[in-house]
């Protein structure tokens, strides 16, 4: 009975630990019940190495593989979950795509991509999503001209610009209309090729005249930078989220587009707390060492305002790291939809003896 016993569990286990979800795609990537509708299908499970990461494999119809790729995450927000280690992609014949060194979901490494005739289409090193040397070819193996091997779409005027006309033509808009409305939902759409915007949906249930004011929103944008994908320019899923305050909400936010400032930077910030910390006495003796954790609010002035201790190490190492703040000069504030706003910041102080 015992053996019987240990012999289920044992199955279990492996199940679990080989548990995997399965999402089929249309040609437009679009979610389809079946197979039958499908072009692709996405099978996830957890990483072997690092099980708080997703292992994702996706195959054509045919069952041939297309891609493979480790996420930085395990399911948990797929909006911010980034590649890692070595993505991989084939063409349906067999040959390999590409190969991709990634961390914390930028190029770093070796990067190769194939035309499909098993010719390189180029190769370089990067770091930090920066071309270090590389080179570009045509399909017959002949020198091609340089230019961006990968590229994100880019709203005219940038992530600033792209905030200030979702806030105007969308957050204060609802607003108006609903002055109790609040809340956080995803835009999602496609970034074509030409710039334009397309496949527009909004991804959280809200009323639907909300939907159709996001919707009519994006379909109104300028025209998009578009991406760049191995070299060409492609269309791409952009996912812009967005958050909604009761229109009389006056407490402080605590992300906002333009997060609030040390004047001069975090370089002349962290000049400025190197510079004034006096290590207490009470810490040196005791030899205390440590993170203190503070948060305080930047109000739309740039004052600085309401100051805690979020985690300590005491030893009057707390008292010194609210001394500090407080004589901080004027930050520069933060800004929401091209208003200025306050803030609450967090900001970890480490005293380290030498």
């Amino acid at each position: 009975m015992r053996k019987l016993f240990f012999a289920i569990l044992s199955s279990f286990a492996v199940i679990t630990l080989h548990a995997q979800d399965t999402t089929y795609y249309d040609a437009n990537d679009k979610v389809v019940a079946s197979l039958t509708e499908a072009l692709y299908y996405k099978v996830v499970s957890k990483d072997v190495e690092n099980p708080k990461w997703t292992k994702e494999l996706v195959y054509y119809k045919s069952g041939k593989i297309k891609s493979e790729a480790i996420l930085n995450s395990w399911k948990k927000d797929r909006m911010s979950t980034k590649y890692e280690r070595v993505y991989k992609e084939w063409y349906e014949s067999g040959q390999l795509h590409k190969e991709i060194g990634f961390s914390n979901g930028n190029l770093n490494g070796r990067v190769i991509s194939y035309w499909e005739n098993g010719k390189i289409k180029h190769e370089g090193y990067y770091l930090n999503e920066v071309l270090k040397e590389g080179k570009n070819y045509n399909s017959d193996g002949s020198d091609a001209p340089d230019g961006p091997y990968r590229k994100v779409a880019k709203y005219p005027g940038g992530y600033s610009e792209h905030y200030k006309y979702i806030y105007n033509n969308f957050i204060k808009v609802i607003q108006d209309r609903d002055t109790s409305f609040s809340g956080k939902l995803y835009l999602v759409f496609t970034v074509n090729k030409d710039g334009s915007t397309s496949d527009i949906t909004v991804e959280k249930k809200v009323a639907p005249w909300i939907a159709e004011i996001g919707i009519q929103m994006v379909k109104n944008m300028p025209k998009w930078e578009p991406a760049v994908t191995d070299g060409e320019i492609s269309k791409i899923q952009q996912t812009t989220p967005v958050n909604i305050r009761m229109k009389n909400d006056n407490s402080p936010f605590v992300i906002v587009e333009q997060m609030p400032e040390f004047p001069g930077g975090t370089d002349k910030m962290m000049r400025y707390l190197s510079n004034t910390i006096r290590y207490p006495v009470e810490a040196q003796m005791k030899k205390v060492q440590g993170m203190v954790i503070t948060s305080f609010i930047v109000g739309k002035d740039g004052a600085i305002s309401d100051i805690e201790v979020v985690r300590g190490i005491g030893n009057g190492c707390d008292d010194e790291a609210v001394r500090v703040i407080k004589n901080m000069p004027t930050w520069v504030p933060g800004k929401q939809g091209g208003q200025l706003v306050p803030v609450k910041f967090t900001l970890p102080i480490r005293f380290a003896l030498r």
